[in-house]
């Protein structure tokens, strides 16, 4: 949805600058799926 969003993709430009792609991301890829981290005891 936001592919098609010029608005979105000049903010994903913008963000580019200042946030790093994790050492293990594919490249050109910002955003990987994580696992919960559970604080109950």
């Amino acid at each position: 949805m936001d592919a098609a969003d010029a608005k979105a993709q000049e903010w994903e430009e913008l963000m580019w600058k200042f946030q790093k792609p994790l050492p293990w991301a594919k490249n050109g890829e910002k955003w990987v799926l994580m696992n919960k981290i559970s604080t109950a005891g």
